[in-house]
């Protein structure tokens, strides 16, 4: 599905109408599996297989689908505006501007056959004008997908505004929707539809970042860290107050949740997407993991954050007081194990020199 829907957007004349045609008749599938199963005024209890909710009951799989149809469309409409319709605008402006300097120049060298030569002075300018309205045209064309996606996409007038309520009651109700691939795909339906606008995001980060930490599925939990890492970088203001609940999800029980954010924090903090503070003693934690595809992770991200100047050093007084800290630090053994890896970063005299400094100052206030 996810493969198709993507071919659509990359060959298609018009891919949001096909699209749209494709949600609808998937819709009315449902509808109509609905009203089939109310004709037959089947008991209100659910048969297996089946979401109930009163007397009328829908396949569980058709629900599953439309739910990530949904999440599949939006993802690559808000890509085809950011990607497509863009650069279709810019060609078209570069065109129309490519032929007004054609027709000034061909007007100025009929102009200069009767007349003097105008000074190069006014020429430059003219030139200048053009750069800049080059520059500003770009924005203009920035704002304008900008606003179709913060205004136009999750308008009531638009498609996608039929389904946002039905994945949120998905998501806010995990005991009446218990189907564990159905509650995934909402998951990460939320976390695609808040791609598409700021305002939206906003107001459902709450709701997405709860199901990160609350929800009994690892699946859930490890797809929601995905999509709250892309949020990070389309929406960083948004996300930022947020980024404990990031962080934490490195010391989560499940081995795969734990891999998975150890991956998308790495990205994010080497492409300066989060701010690094003492928070980041979750991923020295991650060098005695008891599975070795996690210390590789937490090693090749010190490897990496070793190559900007001075980061580690920067970092270790932090790191030592987090991670010695009785309440949320780790045993005396894998302190040493940690803090061994991090030193052998450290090497030139001036710095050890000044984390003594440092740690000695430290001193005079820990209890």
């Amino acid at each position: 599905m996810e493969a198709a829907v993507t071919l659509i957007y990359q060959l298609a004349e018009g891919p949001e109408k096909i699209c749209a045609h494709i949600l609808q008749v998937c819709s009315q599938k449902a509808l109509e599996n609905l009203q089939e199963t109310d004709g037959q005024k089947e008991e209100s209890g659910a048969s297996p297989g089946r979401v109930s909710e009163g007397a009328s009951s829908l396949p569980t799989f058709l629900l599953l689908h439309l739910v990530s149809l949904v999440g599949q469309v939006a993802l690559r409409q808000v890509a085809h505006l950011e990607v497509s319709v863009s650069a279709e605008l810019r060609r078209r402006r570069i065109l129309r501007e490519e032929e007004k300097t054609k027709k000034h120049k061909e007007r100025s060298d009929s102009s200069t056959m009767k007349q003097r030569p105008r000074s190069t002075g006014n020429d430059t300018t003219i030139e200048e004008e053009l750069g800049l309205v080059g520059a500003s045209a770009d924005d203009t064309e920035a704002e304008l997908i900008r606003s179709i996606c913060e205004i136009e996409l999750l308008d009531e007038k638009h498609l996608f505004s039929a389904f946002v309520p039905l994945v949120l009651k998905i998501c806010n109700n995990p005991g009446l929707y218990s189907d564990p691939a159905l509650r995934a795909a909402a998951a990460l339906t939320l976390g695609k539809v808040c791609m598409i606008s700021s305002e939206f995001c906003d107001s459902h980060l709450r709701l997405l970042f709860t199901m990160m930490e609350k929800s009994p599925l690892p699946v859930v939990r490890s797809n929601l860290i995905i999509a709250a890492g892309d949020l990070a970088i389309r929406f960083p203001n948004q996300v930022e107050p947020w980024t404990p609940h990031l962080y934490a999800r490195l010391r989560d029980p499940c081995q795969s949740v734990r891999q998975t954010a150890g991956v998308v924090m790495t990205h994010l903090i080497l492409k300066d997407m989060v701010k690094v503070k003492g928070q980041v003693s979750e991923m020295a934690a991650l060098l005695i993991d008891p599975e070795e595809a996690i210390v590789g992770v937490a090693q090749n991200f010190f490897n990496e954050l070793s190559n900007k100047d001075n980061a580690i050093y920067n970092l270790l007084p932090d790191i030592i007081s987090r991670l010695s800290d009785p309440d949320c630090g780790v045993d005396e053994e894998s302190f040493h194990t940690i803090m061994r890896h991090l030193f052998s970063y450290i090497t030139k005299d001036k710095q050890t020199e000044s984390l003594v400094e440092k740690l000695c100052q430290r001193f005079r206030t820990a209890r």
